[in-house]
């Protein structure tokens, strides 16, 4: 039985990307799902080298599509009771992380609380779950997630998908467990890009 399938969109993060993947509890109840975005570096050899007792599941687009639609394709394919969101450049406390997984107890999405560069901790619960709504703050049952995606094109998809997911009505749990590393501020990130109005070509906000 697959607890949980952890998937992570990959994009020109070599340097990073191992630290991701070893931060990832070392069970067999947990299915990793990786795919890569068009690198034109390393990354894809430094998945194609890791190891894990679950299930790895490694996926390479063509050509680069954009998040939205690796996510996609990586949600797809999850078979875990819960899935969750792990950013190629972020990287899990791993007990913390387990701890949370005791948590999953078929409650809809269960929140965690995420600790950025400078020791702030992003602390979500309902009055913030709207400010810290990406997909790395909360464990999704995959029942409930049904065929709910991200939108193609827009920026900042993830807020998207969270709207999606609340208009659905779901049963929540915030644990308060502080299991994320969100590396916050990156210069080059979505996040950072957006902060200098430097939306790529392609996409919309809305």
């Amino acid at each position: 039985m697959k607890k949980i399938s952890i998937y992570i969109p990959v994009y020109n993060q070599q340097e990073l990307v191992l630290r991701a993947l070893e931060s990832i509890p070392k069970r067999d109840d947990i299915q990793i799902l990786m795919c890569d975005d068009g690198s034109t570096d390393g990354s894809y050899e430094v998945m194609d080298r890791f190891e894990h007792p679950g299930e790895i599941v490694l996926m390479k687009n063509k050509e680069n599509m954009g998040a939205a639609y690796t996510t996609n394709r990586l949600l797809d394919k999850c078979e875990g009771e819960y899935v969750f969101s792990l950013d190629n450049d972020d990287y899990l406390y791993t007990d913390e992380f387990e701890r949370a997984m005791d948590e999953l107890d078929g409650t809809d999405l269960v929140y965690i609380d995420m600790v950025v560069n400078n020791g702030d901790i992003w602390k979500m619960n309902p009055d913030t779950k709207n400010l810290y709504c990406a997909g790395f703050t909360k464990f999704v049952r995959r029942e409930f997630l049904g065929n709910t995606r991200h939108p193609l094109g827009i920026w900042c998809s993830d807020w998207h998908y969270f709207q999606d997911l609340q208009a659905k009505h779901p049963t929540e749990k915030f644990t308060g467990i502080a299991a994320y590393h969100y590396n916050h501020p990156r210069e080059g990130s979505m996040i950072w890009l957006a902060s200098k109005g430097m939306i790529p070509e392609g996409y919309k906000v809305v």
